[in-house]
């Protein structure tokens, strides 16, 4: 791993580091590289940290796409020396003054500051890990989950099951509907506790001792608590957890390590 690397860049940043470093002053090195090579952590770990430390794109291409026939595969050519002298350079066959490490003409090579006025005003929102949370026409009919009308017989018998069912509005949405207009529906179960045990210890056996907060932290990480917990469990929504324990349990029983709850 180089020095400032980012762990969640591509592999290729790293060969355009090691490429760098084995220049004399005055060489220069072309890879070919997935088009991330000018995106995001990849950009930051290869080609920005390589521009700081006196390198220099003297000719690129961006966007090239991959001859055999049938691959869907776009890549970028990039050129780039140490210490090399020069007052312009080829980026897509025209000349400019320089390429940043976005691989566009420029002097910006760092990532956008966040602007403070901005803060609170939006998020990225919950990872919902698992079709089988949603309510969903399309990936039922794929039986990936439950549709729509599952969810109104379910809110219909028992109106409360309406509490943990929200509107799911993900990058689907956002991407084909200019309103935002959802029409999925999605399970939060939070952090619940899976359920209660009526042969587990009371959750206030001895309470306020250091023996008994670490009882009630192993309890809440295993997902199964005393009969007399004060708060809701999921077991409490027992419509909504058999949904899940249908479509979600037999995914994570599958995983290593897998723990009792779900989200």
């Amino acid at each position: 791993m180089h020095q400032g690397a980012h762990g969640n860049s591509d592999l290729v940043a790293h060969f355009f580091r090691r490429a760098f470093a084995l220049l004399r002053e005055g060489g220069a090195f072309g890879l070919i590289a997935t088009n991330t090579i000018g995106q995001g952590d990849t950009r930051e770990t290869g080609l920005a940290t390589i521009l700081r430390n006196g390198g220099r794109i003297f000719r690129t291409t961006k966007r090239y796409q991959w001859p055999n026939e049938g691959a869907a595969v776009v890549v970028s050519i990039v050129h780039a020396s140490k210490s090399m002298s020069g007052t312009s350079a080829i980026l897509n066959g025209r000349q400019v003054t320089r390429i940043s490490a976005y691989l566009v003409s420029g002097d910006l090579d760092d990532a956008p500051e966040r602007l403070a006025a901005n803060a609170k005003k939006a998020f990225i929102g919950s990872y919902v890990l698992g079709a089988g949370f949603t309510f969903d026409d399309g990936a039922a009919a794929k039986a990936e989950c439950e549709n729509l009308k599952t969810m109104r017989m379910l809110i219909t018998k028992e109106p409360r099951n309406a509490d943990r069912i929200f509107p799911y509005i993900g990058g689907e949405e956002v991407n084909t509907s200019p309103t935002h207009a959802h029409n999925r529906y999605v399970i939060s179960l939070s952090d619940l506790p899976l359920r209660r045990d009526n042969s587990s210890t009371s959750w206030f056996m001895d309470e306020g001792t250091v023996a008994c907060n670490q009882r009630r932290q192993e309890c809440l990480q295993n997902g199964i608590v005393p009969a007399d917990y004060p708060d809701e469990v999921a077991a409490d929504w027992p419509d909504l957890l058999a949904v899940v324990e249908r479509w979600v349990k037999p995914q994570r029983i599958a995983l290593p390590s897998t723990n009792p709850s779900y989200s």
